[in-house]
């Protein structure tokens, strides 16, 4: 981007100073069910305590996350506002479907796309 001119070079050496490399969420599945317990225990602090089932953690786990932690966190969000107390496969499942991307023609992207990153219109819902 320096040398495109579009980063300042005098920015790019202040920042550069120590460069941490992290790994996107689909690479460490392992640190999805410490993400998920966390943003429930904030949750809990301005509504109800919830907690999610195995099979429930298993479809998040599962996910490629492609809008990494951001992505996983709006999941949350929407599944808290659809459960009850104990938030299942089921709900987990329907709110990772709704939130596939469409194509140009309207079609929702394959799985196999998806997860190569192909055929994206949005990183959104059909509803944009």
């Amino acid at each position: 981007l320096v040398m495109q001119k579009k980063f300042r070079e005098d920015l790019y050496y202040r920042l550069f100073v120590l460069p941490i490399v992290i790994p996107p969420l689909r690479e460490r599945p392992e640190d999805i069910p410490l993400i998920v317990e966390q943003f429930l225990r904030e949750a809990a602090k301005t509504g109800p305590s919830k907690r999610l089932t195995e099979k429930a953690m298993s479809s998040l786990t599962s996910h490629p996350w492609r809008g990494n932690v951001r992505e996983l966190k709006n999941c949350l969000q929407r599944v808290l506002l659809f459960s009850d107390d104990v938030i299942e496969q089921y709900l987990v499942e329907n709110v990772l479907a709704d939130s596939i991307p469409m194509q140009e023609d309207g079609e929702r992207v394959s799985r196999q796309e998806r997860d190569r990153g192909e055929g994206y219109k949005c990183c959104n819902n059909k509803h944009t």
